[in-house]
């Protein structure tokens, strides 16, 4: 599930907004207007967010947005794999290897419009 279904475009793109309102907020010591950042993140965000989705749910046979649906995925590969994270205990930072499943498969896609059929190839990893 993409996070735009979860969320729609509007939520995806303030989410999108508010990280980069946190991240000027930091640079700056939070000395400036929220409301003049946050509207502007917005001004940014929104558009890239909506052609990003636009983009990724269009056919690729008849070019018609928001009309391809995932279907089903076929799990190709899966391996466990460790990555190197900072751990913070008692104030004491550390680096851990922490397992991780890498699953790669491929996710089948259809056009609702012109029930064009294709697949495409994706890797996903979880914390195990």
């Amino acid at each position: 599930m993409k996070l735009s279904d979860k969320f729609g475009i509007l939520g995806l793109s303030f989410m999108y907004s508010l990280m980069l309102d946190i991240v000027i907020g930091i640079f700056t010591g939070w000395e400036y207007p929220w409301w003049a950042v946050m509207s502007l993140g917005w001004i940014i965000c929104i558009p890239f967010t909506y052609l990003y989705e636009k983009k990724d749910s269009t056919c690729p046979s008849c070019k018609l947005s928001w009309k391809a649906i995932n279907t089903y995925q076929d799990v190709i590969k899966k391996e466990q794999i460790l990555k190197r994270e900072t751990e913070t205990e008692n104030g004491v930072s550390r680096k851990v290897n922490v397992p991780y499943e890498r699953v790669t498969f491929y996710q089948h896609r259809k056009c609702e419009s012109c029930e064009h059929t294709w697949k495409e190839l994706k890797t996903a990893e979880n914390k195990t």
